[in-house]
């Protein structure tokens, strides 16, 4: 071969000294080939990390669901031990039975609720409080046995139908005040005034109700008596004019109720019409 063919002949390969054949990459080319490898490595990674960045970590793994923590207590006064018998009731230890469950305090030697002042265990109505006495006063909510006494017992009021009822007034010619009684109807055959109780006062048939009256000027006073629960009639009372009439009469000829919640005073101006006023005090039950 020629000269011009050796030439032409040549490619980029040379043999080295050791006699084997050495590629020689053109110019450039070799840096070509790190920045594709740098671009394959960077897709692959973008491949990778990309689905982990938009699910979020955890989106796909299943949720860890576990049931709930069960509480398991005994109560402090029911001791642990192997459960009763299917249809047997379990025992109660006699210390958990003696305590109140709500936490009230239960008085020792008697019951949880105790009855009201004047009443008995078994409920029945209360009687009347005694009249107090003296300079040392014991107050108390229970109606007064004392029912007009210069002034009205607690727990009593007074209603009237065609009279004025005036409390404390002073009583002609004496220095004394009572409960003065005006008649503002005289036209009509009889007026009436009843004093009333506030709760119903327990009563035995012994029991009496005790009053005075100042008879009006000139002709006195005539008065119809009786209580409520009524059952067993009245009686009269005839108050001589210008005078206290001092007067009692047992209850049980009255009622044969076992309580008392009115007395009832009627003025007969059918007997006396000419009465106009009157007077009561010291109105009371005595047992």
């Amino acid at each position: 071969m020629g000269t011009g063919d050796d030439v032409g002949g040549k490619d980029s390969s040379t043999e080295d000294a050791a006699g084997s054949d050495r590629h020689i990459l053109p110019r450039g080319e070799a840096q070509r080939r790190v920045q594709l490898g740098a671009l394959l490595v960077g897709v692959a990674v973008a491949t990778i990390a990309l689905p982990s960045l938009i699910m979020g970590p955890g989106d796909d793994d299943p949720p860890a669901t576990s049931p709930p923590p069960m509480v398991v207590s005994a109560p402090a006064s029911t001791p642990v031990g192997p459960p009763a018998s299917s249809g047997s009731p379990t025992p109660v230890p006699s210390s958990a039975a003696a305590s109140p469950r709500s936490g009230a305090a239960t008085p020792s030697g008697g019951s949880a609720s105790r009855p009201a002042s004047g009443s008995t265990a078994s409920g029945t109505t209360p009687r009347c409080a005694a009249e107090p006495e003296g300079n040392d006063v014991t107050l108390t909510a229970a109606v007064s046995c004392g029912v007009y006494n210069a002034g009205f017992g607690n727990g009593w009021r007074a209603t009237g139908d065609g009279l004025k009822l005036l409390p404390g007034w002073k009583v002609p010619d004496t220095g004394e005040v009572g409960l003065r009684v005006e008649r503002t109807r005289p036209g009509l055959p009889q007026t009436e005034m009843a004093l009333i109780a506030a709760r119903p006062v327990r009563i035995d048939g012994d029991d009496v109700l005790r009053f005075r009256v100042w008879g009006g000027r000139d002709y006195g006073t005539v008065l119809r008596v009786s209580v409520s629960p009524a059952g067993r009639g009245m009686v009269t009372v005839s108050a001589g004019a210008d005078r206290w009439t001092n007067y009692s009469v047992r209850l049980g000829q009255l009622t044969g109720a076992a309580s008392l919640t009115r007395i009832d005073l009627v003025v007969a101006a059918d007997e006396v019409p000419q009465v106009n006023r009157f007077y009561l005090d010291d109105i009371a039950i005595v047992g």
